[in-house]
């Protein structure tokens, strides 16, 4: 769900960067997606580094470091990241229901005694 973005600069000598968006803010027109930038400095160097250990260890390039480094913000953030889209959701849903019930409380009441009777509801 991160959106990968090649951009030629993030400014200061940034390489990379990572966002966790807005998290489908409450009241936001449009949803600002999580994100992880890689600028053209990530990828300048062709400087090579060793991965893993031991004699045969492979080499890898040295972006691999900046490219490692920002998808561990994405990694450590997910749990973050949907439980602020969850809470969006509900928020909405919360929204819409209170329109209903302050627009037409004998429809909000049909609607939540079915949804009582699907057992969409705990009692209250």
């Amino acid at each position: 769900g991160v959106e990968l973005i090649r951009v030629a600069s993030l400014g200061d000598r940034t390489a990379g960067e990572f966002s966790v968006g807005d998290g489908g803010s409450q009241g936001a027109a449009t949803r600002k997606k999580p994100s992880l930038k890689l600028a053209d400095l990530a990828f300048k160097s062709d400087d090579v580094q060793f991965f893993g250990g031991g004699p045969g260890s492979p080499t890898v390039p040295a972006t691999f470091q900046v490219i490692l480094h920002e998808v561990g913000h994405a990694v450590e953030l997910e749990q973050f990241r949907l439980a602020g889209e969850g809470y969006a959701k509900a928020s909405a849903e919360l929204d819409a229901a209170r329109k209903l019930l302050k627009g037409d409380p004998v429809k909000f009441e049909a609607e939540r005694q079915e949804a009582q009777r699907k057992g969409k509801l705990g009692e209250f």
